[in-house]
């Protein structure tokens, strides 16, 4: 976010605060740019759920929740601006059009740039989980994620995706890591599982049974843990060997 604040501090769009005013422009920008962060951050991580929940692409959800999170950025805009001023009479229509399209380019400009941060590559967190498929095991045999779990845990059976997170599902409890499904899925090499959607992988030896609701699958865990098959998924896992049956 610093980074984006610079960006627009150099670049003065908008002529929101005098261009040659570098102390009140940095400011100005640095207050907004919190401001926008506390409003779009919640968003997006809602906006994350909804994907995995409907099996939906993070490239139509996250653009959605921007939309909307650019109308309450804008109200902050407004009375928080480079004078704030919490007495200044509300806009109009055509004032808060105007503003809200100015707030939505640099919202986008920001949702842009965490979804770039999210997804770049050799992120040092899980470098050495994912340093290849040799090392997803440890000298005991157990899968290589095992070591990031606390003392005590049981067999992992899932991974679950929540947005920067990985939920490690295991016998005795669950951990939250913070790295990538790639990674995590990559930890656990050697295990008999599969990646059933993108944000689930399971271990063929956790299913107590297949539902089918609607026009999806869902594998039943221990506990009753629900989780999704995506739909291109399901002729692969059903060629090898896993219990889904197609109408």
């Amino acid at each position: 976010m610093l980074v984006c604040a610079a960006i627009v501090v150099a670049m003065g769009p908008f002529g929101a605060v005098p261009y040659r005013d570098w102390p009140a422009r940095t400011l100005y920008w640095l207050r907004i740019m919190a401001m926008g962060y506390a409003v779009v951050r919640p968003c997006l991580v809602l906006a994350s759920a909804v994907a995995r929940r409907w099996t939906l692409s993070e490239t139509l959800t996250w653009p959605a929740a921007s939309v909307l999170a650019a109308a309450p950025v804008t109200a902050l805009v407004w009375w928080a601006g480079p004078h704030p001023d919490l007495s200044r009479p509300a806009p109009s229509p055509a004032d808060f059009l105007d503003a809200y399209v100015q707030v939505l380019v640099i919202t986008a400009f920001v949702v842009l740039a965490l979804g770039l941060a999210r997804a770049w590559p050799g992120d040092g967190r899980t470098r050495g989980v994912a340093a290849g498929r040799s090392a997803a095991r440890t000298a005991d045999g157990k899968p290589a994620l095992a070591r990031r779990l606390p003392p005590g845990h049981g067999a992992i059976f899932a991974l679950s995706m929540e947005d920067h997170y990985v939920r490690v599902h295991a016998e005795g409890g669950q951990t939250l890591l913070l790295m990538r499904m790639a990674d995590a899925v990559a930890a656990v090499d050697g295990l008999d599982g599969a990646q059933i959607h993108r944000s689930w992988w399971v271990a063929r030896s956790a299913v107590e049974r297949c539902e089918r609701r609607g026009r999806r699958f869902w594998l039943l865990l221990p506990g009753g843990l629900p989780a999704p098959v995506a739909r291109d998924r399901v002729k692969a896992l059903i060629a090898d060997g896993w219990p889904l049956k197609e109408a």
